[in-house]
């Protein structure tokens, strides 16, 4: 057993604990480790992606830097220096921290005083930590069980820090993973971000507000580039409902924006949003 297996093996246990303190550690102990991985990789792909004699140049910006990180970034596999024993522990079944988590949180939302909202922004901050390293565990939220829980975070009756943090969980969970974005629809997921939108409630601050339409913004994102169409272009034909291979059909930021149009005013201020700012690129995606 390598020293990483039986780590996360013993954050497993703390997890599985009824002692609140107990799994408050086993989340602090998970979110070091990631926070670790994720320095080494990045000092890593520093050190590849910076000539020797630029090293030395005090001049180099931070900025230039991070960006440089960012550009280089790609998705772990098993034979990554730095991620690779971690993301073939998650391949397998026994330690696989985000149904470890999602376990965990469901006892939290079972018994919501128990648990203080640091516990539950730390237990959302890990899961969206594995699901960046481990995208295939998003699969996981294609089942409604489990994304519910994730909804069920998101109420404006709850913490406005718990409810931020859910709605950052929720990108993490469907980015890239069409078959979840259809369970969350199924789920009336749009309604649900939607309803924290509504002025008439003085339950939800700014600052939940301000995250919610980051996360429409991101939800309009089309899914797959043949069914992309300008701003400007009249949608006159009704769009292919074709499915992949997972089963599941892609949608426009038409199909979409009409979804919300049922629930938000405004929709069509948002589209125009993502097309003239273009907060996420230019959207030539095939998810």
């Amino acid at each position: 057993m390598s020293e990483l297996e039986k780590f996360i093996g013993d954050c497993f246990q703390e997890l599985g604990r009824n002692d609140v303190s107990a799994v408050h550690n086993g989340l602090q102990k998970l979110d070091s480790m990631i926070a670790v991985l994720c320095s080494r990789y990045s000092l890593l792909i520093s050190k590849r992606s910076t000539p020797p004699a630029t090293r030395s140049r005090k001049s180099t910006s931070k900025v230039e830097t991070q960006r440089s990180h960012r550009a280089v970034w790609k998705v772990p596999t098993i034979d990554d220096d730095v991620f690779g024993e971690f993301v073939k522990l998650q391949n397998g079944f026994e330690l696989n921290l985000a149904s470890a988590l999602l376990q965990t949180l469901s006892r939290m939302i079972i018994n919501p005083g128990d648990y203080p909202a640091e516990s539950m922004v730390l237990m959302h901050t890990v899961l969206q930590g594995v699901l960046l390293i481990h995208p295939p565990s998003r699969n996981l939220f294609s089942r409604e069980s489990n994304l519910k829980l994730i909804l069920d975070c998101i109420v404006p009756g709850n913490q406005p820090v718990v409810v931020k943090a859910a709605v950052q969980t929720l990108v993490s969970c469907l980015v890239r993973s069409v078959p979840s974005i259809r369970t969350f629809e199924k789920l009336n997921g749009p309604d649900i971000v939607c309803r924290l939108l509504k002025k008439s409630d003085p339950a939800v601050p700014k600052e939940v507000q301000v995250r919610a339409l980051e996360f429409l913004l991101f939800y309009l994102v089309p899914e797959t580039k043949s069914l992309r169409t300008s701003q400007s272009e009249k949608d006159t034909t009704a769009t292919p409902k074709v499915a992949y291979e997972d089963g599941c059909i892609r949608r426009s930021t038409e199909d979409k924006a009409s979804i919300l149009r049922c629930y938000l005013p405004n929709v069509d201020d948002l589209v125009k949003e993502l097309y003239e700012s273009k907060p996420f690129g230019n959207m030539n995606i095939e998810w």
